[in-house]
């Protein structure tokens, strides 16, 4: 069932999926999975593998483009370490010419992520971008304020995935859409580069109405997705002129990524039982 939404439990295996959907006109992105380590050994086996990628991906001379999470880098443990775990590999990807997402996880760590996307920007420069939820409802001041910063935002926009109290984050799904499609305009107005993450299709069209009247914003945005979800909408998205970066998740942590994909959404569970039999519909074109 997990083999819908994961590129493979190794890198090699990530880079031959990656190969494939770039040779289809995709934009990559390759995620590591693994969270919340425990033991610093953890973290610095995840600080080995992403080097390790990086050297393989320079080696086939394919796009840089790595993300990361705080809690697997050891912030929850040691947040000195943690960022300086991000900040070596931060510069070994600028040095490159790539470029890092410093991912975003649950509502009482934001504060100490954006401060550690603030230090990683010290070093990595536009090299590094961050995440921001539409469903907490400080984001938007959160986005006006990354916005007035000196450097050149790039920010990855997500709806968000973790169950958050109401007095903090937005519950209904529609108050969720209406202010990501708000924090979204507002970024792109505000001069960010914006990663669309979304399935949602309401998203996508507000994105190309918003294309439509503004077309110089299309040099500063990209929708983003996860392999294996909604693979028809980021095919008709790509089709109709709009960047699509998918997502490629890959290691050996792979059972609570699937299972969070499920609880998002329980359609994916049926359609990842036919994919037992019928294998990933793989979309080329």
């Amino acid at each position: 069932m997990s083999q819908r939404y994961l590129s493979g439990e190794t890198r090699s295996q990530a880079i031959t999926q990656a190969s494939a959907l770039s040779t289809s006109g995709y934009r990559l992105t390759f995620d590591l999975l693994g969270e919340e380590v425990e033991e610093t050994s953890q973290a610095d086996q995840a600080l080995a593998e992403y080097e390790a990628l990086l050297q393989d991906l320079l080696a086939a001379k394919m796009e840089i483009n790595l993300s990361i999470k705080p809690s697997q880098f050891g912030m929850g443990m040691n947040w000195a370490a943690g960022i300086e775990r991000a900040r070596q590999l931060g510069q070994n990807v600028a040095n490159a010419n790539g470029f890092l997402r410093w991912e975003m996880e649950s509502s009482e760590t934001v504060d100490e992520t954006l401060e550690g996307f603030s230090k990683l920007r010290e070093t990595c420069g536009t090299a590094v971008g961050c995440v921001l939820q539409s469903m907490l409802r400080r984001t938007a001041q959160d986005a006006k304020s990354l916005i007035g910063g000196t450097q050149k935002l790039n920010v990855r926009l997500v709806k968000g995935v973790y169950i958050e109290p109401p007095e903090i984050a937005f519950q209904e799904p529609a108050a969720i859409t209406r202010n990501y499609i708000e924090v979204m305009e507002d970024l792109l107005r505000g001069g960010a580069f914006v990663g669309v993450a979304t399935h949602d299709p309401a998203i996508i069209e507000a994105l190309r109405n918003l294309l439509k009247s503004h077309p110089e914003y299309l040099k500063r945005c990209e929708v983003q997705m996860l392999l294996g979800v909604q693979e028809r909408l980021r095919m008709e998205t790509r089709r109709a002129g709009i960047p699509v970066r998918v997502y490629l998740p890959y290691g050996h942590a792979w059972r609570a990524y699937v299972l969070r994909r499920l609880r998002q959404n329980p359609r994916l569970a049926g359609l990842a039982f036919q994919g037992m039999f019928g294998g990933r519909e793989r979309l080329k074109a």
